[in-house]
């Protein structure tokens, strides 16, 4: 399946509202065109879908088809949000309280993974305490940094370390 990457950065940035999930149908209507569909039922019908449940939930299916069981997991996805959350704060398209509140929102719904806990406690404090900026800053890049080179949630844990 071609394209499958591009597909799987849509719907991880529709999870958390950051992209529409029309967008997945538009994918598939590209994908029929350019016939790269494979005469995946799930493609065939992502691209006639209308309803925001039947697009995620086709979407899901050809992601849980294409993608690496490593990447499909919850907490692999917030993790490239979290990547994709730096660059924005990073160049100054969301400030310091909007980066809060979307990293406490994925703090929740994931049920508070161990990776998250210092990262948004740090966000949480440098929002008001300047003593906290350099450390929520260094976790921040930590954290980047091993989502930036790891390829699934197994090997973000394998290398994460939360004494660091």
């Amino acid at each position: 399946m071609n394209k499958i990457d591009e597909l799987h950065d849509i719907c991880v940035k529709a999870r958390f509202s950051l992209r529409e999930w029309r967008e997945c149908v538009d994918w598939a209507v590209q994908q029929l065109l350019n016939n790269d569909d494979e005469e995946n039922q799930s493609v065939i019908l992502l691209a006639s879908s209308t309803e925001q449940s039947e697009i995620a939930q086709l979407t899901s299916e050809i992601l849980d088809t294409y993608l690496a069981s490593g990447k499909r997991d919850d907490e692999y996805w917030a993790g490239k949000y979290v990547v994709f959350l730096h660059d924005l704060f990073y160049k100054s398209e969301m400030d310091i309280f909007e980066l809060e509140r979307r990293l406490l929102k994925i703090y929740y719904m994931l049920n508070y993974p161990n990776w998250l806990v210092m990262l948004s406690r740090n966000c949480e404090c440098a929002t008001d305490i300047q003593a906290f900026e350099k450390p929520f800053q260094d976790e921040f890049e930590y954290i980047v940094s091993l989502w930036k080179s790891c390829g699934s949630i197994t090997e973000f844990n394998e290398n994460y370390d939360r004494n660091i």
